[in-house]
């Protein structure tokens, strides 16, 4: 069974919060939103908030608890902003949203995406029916995010994860093209004669700068040719 992400909000208080977080599920591909026990009613305020994502309204669950929302997920995970500072404070030792994203792509199923009150979050008893939780780090002067935005960044770090296979990277440069690149720029340094040291620093100066940068294939490949003709001219030069 394909990965299936639901996103599930515990006592959603406020309207705004509900068509934004409908909303930013559009953005990065969710459909799928459950309520328990909202506060509020859906109506023009949360259909405002949801601008073109009102199928996602239209077509949300409420349930009267958080374990008729799981029903039938496979995998759970919580969010928090109340980290636990002792290492016996099991239920709020979480993980980050970046490592979430590389977690939860190994699951098969239905995965629930669990989020609390806006006044209050999760209760201890709700994240124990979780098998994970995640917490955003923020600044300690003010750690709470509003729900809406933590689920933006929630989202965001998942469907990013998705993206990786169809990623640009796998256009990438190879480390031995690389290292060809280093090898002529090298010799143009010898060509130049410049001192030893000099040669050195300068050479590793731009190793560091292809490790730190994104280099494709076909970069590397003009790079290749380019600095090999100037060595072999320098050479001819000689």
């Amino acid at each position: 069974m394909a990965l299936q992400i639901r996103v599930v909000l515990v006592g959603p208080e406020h309207e705004g919060n509900i068509g934004s977080i409908a909303r930013v599920m559009k953005n990065f591909n969710l459909k799928a939103l459950w309520l328990v026990k909202p506060k509020v009613a859906l109506g023009l305020e949360a259909s405002v908030y949801a601008v073109n994502a009102q199928e996602i309204l239209s077509s949300a669950k409420i349930v009267a608890s958080l374990k008729e929302a799981l029903f039938d997920v496979d995998w759970v995970v919580g969010t928090t902003a109340k980290v636990g500072w002792s290492t016996r404070n099991i239920l709020r030792t979480p993980i980050d949203a970046k490592l979430l994203s590389k977690q939860i792509f190994k699951k098969q199923g239905r995965v629930a995406l669990v989020f609390g009150r806006e006044s209050k979050g999760l209760s201890n008893w709700e994240l124990n029916l979780c098998d994970l939780v995640v917490t955003i780090p923020t600044s300690p002067a003010y750690r709470t995010l509003n729900v809406a935005a933590a689920a933006t960044i929630v989202f965001y770090e998942l469907f990013a994860a998705t993206l990786e296979s169809e990623s640009p990277r796998k256009m990438e440069a190879e480390g031995s093209a690389l290292h060809r690149v280093e090898d002529y720029f090298e010799e143009i340094c010898k060509s130049l004669e410049l001192a030893p040291h000099k040669q050195e620093i300068t050479v590793r100066a731009l190793r560091n700068v292809l490790q730190r940068s994104y280099v494709s294939r076909r970069e590397a490949s003009l790079l290749i040719g380019a600095m090999r003709r100037t060595s072999q001219r320098l050479k001819a030069q000689g």
